[in-house]
């Protein structure tokens, strides 16, 4: 008999859906025989029967739909790796203590009201849904705040909203946590470092408003840069956790034209050596955007100033601090542009005689300090979105549940991440676990390696990062060597003789260990 019932389900149907009314069936089925009847499966462990399966086209869906539950309260979200650094705050460790700084109040879940509100803006936009649930991730995000900042957009700007979905995304990832903004624009100037504490050394939160802020961008989209309307929420984070407010922005729009190359208005701000070893020509006077241009400052302020300028046009930018072989601290400003046919990430102030520096940013996410050049990866990923959606979905399957899967699963969703987007690069960080537990075979790790060596020319900081991780799919000192010198080559074609230079330093601690 049950046999007849399933075959004829078969028949009519296919897919996930199948699965479920197959299973219910059978234990009725089950239950009729005098049968023990099994529980019905869960979220997760449909996420994780379907990854073991093969049937890893299946996952988004189901993630998006465990989302939801999440953000609804109905499952748990993924704790933080034990050993991560502090997701949050990490920017300013160094006063974090000083201004009794320790997270912000506990989330409250959303209310029921609240929920409807979500279910009807998602069953008019089933786009939007799918793509805000994916975007928030449980182990940095705020979720119930992320969705009341959205809904709070929804609420008082419902056409803007509808018009200009990624944005509101991207403010509703960043904007979930006011605190890291505020830090994040501020944390590298030391004027305005300072003034995140009042007088009695007790936190401010002057921030400026989201809503405000949205509303100036989406009123503004027309002056916007030419790709400012086709941004990618993933790349919008770099736009949206801004700390100027709308003032300062219209008068940099009065102030300096449109130019694909705005950055490079960096070189305006006149040096002042002077505020290397004092206050400089600004000292007394706000620190403002028109006296940075009056009064000049140094390699901070130049950065400073122009992120702002690039923000004010729609370009998402950073500031990004680093050190030279020298050991001398600079910072300079990179920016996202569209050539009409790709995202790509450039900058203006790295110079080459600083013997490249390897610069830090901040994630607007998470507050943890990344590398610059990993935002060039995430603005070439941009351009297949919908496969970088897959990549991440991979990912976090592999990252939540990867103690519930089989060694053969957990290899086949790194894999199928980086083939899904090649510049996923926390895909790629799964691939280094994997290579480090021994999960990835060697014929299959040394395609992994050959794809890279190909592909990522444009961002050999990256390329070089992975070298030791793969360097263990080999087993003997010899072939180790080998590697090593082809991999010397790679970086002496490129003109990278600093890391051709690490990477010998690298190879004589390897032999070592």
């Amino acid at each position: 008999m049950r046999n007849c019932v399933v075959t004829k389900i078969k028949n009519l149907s296919s897919g996930v859906e199948l699965l479920a009314v197959c299973t219910l069936i059978w234990s009725v089925a089950g239950v009729a025989a005098g049968e023990p009847s099994k529980p019905a499966e869960g979220p997760e462990e449909k996420l994780i029967a379907l990854a073991n399966a093969g049937r890893l086209d299946a996952l988004l869906p189901a993630y998006i739909d465990l989302q939801w539950l999440r953000l609804k309260g109905d499952a748990a979200s993924p704790k933080p790796e034990p050993s991560a650094p502090p997701a949050k705050y990490q920017v300013f460790a160094d006063f974090a203590h000083k201004a009794g700084l320790r997270g912000l109040p506990p989330m409250k879940p959303l209310s029921p009201a609240e929920i409807e509100q979500l279910e009807s803006i998602f069953k008019k936009r089933p786009r939007f849904r799918d793509r805000f649930l994916l975007a928030l991730d449980g182990a940095v995000d705020r979720m119930p705040e992320a969705a009341r900042i959205a809904l709070k957009l929804f609420e008082k700007y419902p056409r803007e909203s509808e018009n200009f979905e990624d944005l509101v995304i991207a403010f509703a990832a960043v904007w979930d946590d006011p605190i890291l903004v505020n830090v994040e624009n501020r944390c590298c100037v030391p004027e305005l470092c300072n003034s995140i504490l009042d007088k009695r050394g007790v936190y401010t939160q002057e921030v400026g408003s989201y809503e405000d802020s949205f509303a100036w961008y989406t009123k503004n989209a027309n002056r916007m840069c030419p790709w400012f309307k086709i941004m990618p929420w993933r790349l919008l984070v770099y736009l949206v956790d801004e700390y100027n407010q709308p003032s300062d922005r219209d008068w940099v729009l009065d102030k300096h034209k449109f130019k694909p190359d705005l950055g490079t208005v960096y070189s305006t701000i006149v040096y002042d050596r002077g505020k290397l070893s004092g206050p400089g020509k600004i000292a007394g006077k706000p620190y403002s955007l028109p006296n940075l241009l009056e009064y000049g400052g140094v390699c901070r302020d130049q950065a400073y100033y122009a992120r702002a300028v690039c923000r004010s046009y729609g370009m998402p930018a950073y500031m990004a601090t680093g050190e030279g072989t020298n050991g001398g601290g600079h910072a300079w400003v990179g920016w996202i542009t569209h050539d009409g046919r790709a995202f790509k990430l450039t900058s203006h102030g790295r110079y080459v005689q600083h013997n490249y520096y390897t610069a830090a940013i901040i994630d607007p996410k998470s507050g943890r300090y990344i590398l610059d050049y990993l935002v060039d990866l995430e603005a070439m990923g941009m351009n297949n979105e919908a496969g970088y959606d897959q990549a991440e979905t991979y990912y976090r399957v592999y990252r939540e549940f990867g103690d519930k899967l089989s060694d053969k699963t957990r290899t086949n969703l790194v894999v199928g991440a980086v083939r899904k987007n090649a510049y996923h690069r926390l895909a790629w960080l799964a691939v280094q676990e994997a290579l480090a537990k021994g999960d990835l075979p060697q014929s299959l790790a040394s395609q992994q390696w050959d794809y890279l060596v190909s592909q990522f020319n444009e961002v050999p900081d990256f390329t070089f990062s992975m070298i030791r991780p793969f360097s263990k799919m080999f087993k003997t000192s010899a072939e180790r060597k080998g590697f090593y010198n082809a991999a010397a080559k790679v970086f002496e074609k490129l003109k990278r003789p600093d890391l051709v230079n690490q990477l010998r330093e690298d190879e004589k601690k390897a032999e070592g260990e």
